[in-house]
């Protein structure tokens, strides 16, 4: 539905386990809410915010609070496991192909639809930091717009 080949379908068992293993900082440690919220995250081709991960967990027969799956979602987050950005005001998750790899997303800001693109090279950063006398420590980019189906629903609205 993204677009997008999945390659976390090659990655091992062996390897999904080690992942879960990552420490997380602090306290945190595996526990089955934080398996069975990556597990539904890693079913989802698109970013979702933590109400509708919370929904599909419910409908698949697991019972599991909402400030679980937000804590969950944000320890995965800050453990280079899961994806986060802001959509509609709302904060949204999804499994990357490489959560290891530097990545950008076009996202549908109606539907959610993303697609990873490739980054413009890091001498496109250098040259707009140069141009402005500034020194970049960090980046981040998404561009949000309109898919092709959700183009086409609106003008047929």
């Amino acid at each position: 539905m993204s677009g997008i080949s999945d390659s976390r379908d090659s990655r091992s068992a062996k390897e999904e386990d080690d992942s879960m293993d990552r420490p997380l900082g602090g306290a945190a440690r595996r526990t089955w809410q934080r398996r069975a919220v990556l597990e539904q995250l890693r079913g989802c081709d698109d970013f979702v915010s933590a109400q509708g991960l919370h929904r599909l967990l419910e409908a698949s027969g697991t019972s599991i609070g909402l400030s679980t799956v937000y804590r969950q979602l944000n320890s995965l987050a800050e453990a280079g496991l899961a994806d986060t950005i802001r959509l509609n005001e709302r904060q949204m998750f999804r499994v990357c192909e490489d959560g290891s790899k530097h990545h950008h997303h076009l996202v549908c800001e109606r539907c959610g639809k993303t697609f990873e693109i490739e980054p413009p090279d890091q001498d496109w950063f250098a040259s707009v930091a140069r141009r402005h006398d500034f020194i970049v420590t960090s980046h981040t980019m998404e561009v949000f717009g309109l898919c092709s189906e959700c183009q086409a629903e609106r003008t047929t609205v």
